[in-house]
């Protein structure tokens, strides 16, 4: 009776073991699926949906509320080579559901939102340059949202800033748009006319951001860059500013570490 007592034993253990490691088997043998077959279904979709070519990079998986899929980054291949190349504001992701025998499910991506930013900045920077001058740049990030039957209002991830911006006129209590938009200006303030002139120019944007309805939902932030850090000289001039030798001086009553005014000197003339 012991024995048979033991050897039940034993085959409950082995049972239990089989159905602990069973979904790790069950995974790698009949889950596991191509990086490439990812990387080509992804390009695939987003052609179709955007009409261009998508670079599909940093392929990995996740799960959520025990679904697993496939994620990677996604950007345009037209910004390779330019300065939007490293600049997230231009990046995105998509995912692949991950089915069981090597099969994937549907696509998602969230492209339409940096879209929905770029047809803003391309909406605004004709107002932005007639005012400010040619010199700037600008980050925005758009949130339609629209009110459902709860009263609350819900995000949409949609890509057409126009239309979105025309419901919200013409429906305010259902739609509406909350932009973060900042402007960089670059140039250099010198003297209180120039800051009069600035001042003015900011208040004359605000009341175009009010004429266009974009004025309720708005977070602004107007950044003057001095222009003399465009220049290719600005990184070794930053460097040696920082990291190399000072000397002590007294300014407004304050002892304050300067660099030496040679440096100082050679670095305005270049």
């Amino acid at each position: 009776m012991k024995s048979q007592k033991k050897n039940d034993w034993k085959q409950i253990m082995i049972w239990a073991v089989i159905i602990l490691i069973l979904p790790t088997i069950w995974n790698s043998v009949f889950s596991k699926h191509n990086v490439t077959d990812v990387r080509n279904k992804i390009k695939n979709y987003l052609y179709q949906k955007y009409g261009e070519e998508f670079v599909v990079d940093r392929i990995g998986t996740r799960s959520s509320r025990g679904q697993a899929f496939y994620q990677a980054r996604i950007y345009p291949k037209s910004i390779l080579g330019t300065n939007k190349e490293w600049d997230e504001y231009y990046y995105s992701s998509a995912s692949v559901i991950k089915k069981s025998f090597g099969r994937l499910g549907g696509v998602g991506d969230g492209y339409g939102k940096v879209k929905m930013n770029i047809k803003a900045e391309k909406y605004l920077m004709p107002k932005v340059k007639e005012i400010f001058g040619e010199k700037v740049k600008l980050k925005i990030d758009v949130k339609y949202k629209k009110r459902e039957k709860s009263g609350y209002f819900v995000q949409y991830l949609e890509e057409n800033f126009i239309q979105q911006l025309a419901k919200v006129n013409d429906d305010p209590e259902n739609n509406k748009l909350e932009l973060e938009l900042d402007v960089y200006i670059f140039d250099r303030i010198e003297g209180k006319e120039e800051k009069k002139r600035r001042k003015k120019e900011i208040f004359e944007f605000v009341q175009y951001l009010k004429e266009v309805g974009l004025f309720k939902y708005l977070e602004l932030v107007i950044k003057i860059v001095d222009e003399r850090l465009l220049t290719s000289s600005y990184q070794k001039y930053r460097k040696r500013f920082k990291y190399g030798p000072k000397q002590n001086d007294n300014v407004n009553g304050v002892n304050v570490e300067l660099p030496s005014r040679k440096l100082i000197v050679e670095s305005s003339k270049i």
